[in-house]
């Protein structure tokens, strides 16, 4: 499975020296238009059958003249830290962890973690509280917000923010995206912005 900030594609892949996606499908996320462009030159790129090549941690792949070089990204982009970091809401997650809902109007709603404690903006009011954390969950206890009455996208934002910081929820971060999941599937994706 590929993702990117406009969706996830994925299908069975097969080779014979050329990379072929069997089952290939996309989800759809409502992209600008610039991403969704270039959303749909990589979707006609990845079903042209490209040759591959792998050395070491780079992976070659040709297809009518065009050659796309990609690195291992554990290699050329080390994860941020869960702790220090401004992690920018950018999607809320709807449903079982596939679903996701990008909100353009809404105002900028970040959190960041320190230690035990935890930070943050809904879009429209501060948030605080504490958390507990294993490698892979974290636990959020004594969750408060201010207490401004929130409109329209920002307070659909709101909303799922509290919702999730109300739940036990397993993280993963990948590079500069953190993800929270509750375990219903709901959650959010987050971007770091330091």
């Amino acid at each position: 499975m590929q993702q990117d900030r406009c969706g996830r594609r994925a299908g069975e892949l097969l080779t014979d020296g050329r990379l072929w996606i069997d089952g290939y499908f996309t989800t759809q996320q409502g992209c600008e238009p610039p991403l969704h462009a270039q959303d749909e030159w990589l979707t006609s790129f990845l079903v042209s059958k490209p040759s591959w090549h792998l050395n070491g941690d780079q992976l070659t792949l040709t297809s009518a003249g065009t050659t796309i070089s990609l690195l291992d990204r554990k290699i050329a982009e080390h994860d941020f830290p869960l702790d220090g970091t401004r992690w920018k809401v950018d999607t809320v997650i709807i449903k079982d962890g596939d679903l996701r809902r990008h909100h353009h109007r809404a105002e900028a709603a970040w959190v960041t973690f320190d230690g035990e404690r935890l930070t943050g903006w809904t879009g429209c009011n501060e948030l605080s509280g504490t958390v507990t954390r294993t490698s892979t969950a974290l636990t959020f206890t004594d969750v408060v917000t201010t207490d401004r009455a929130c409109t329209g996208e920002t307070a659909e934002v709101e909303t799922a923010i509290l919702t999730t910081l109300r739940a036990d929820v397993t993280y993963t971060i990948d590079h500069n995206c953190l993800t929270l999941l509750t375990p219903t599937g709901t959650g959010l994706d987050l971007t770091a912005v330091r």
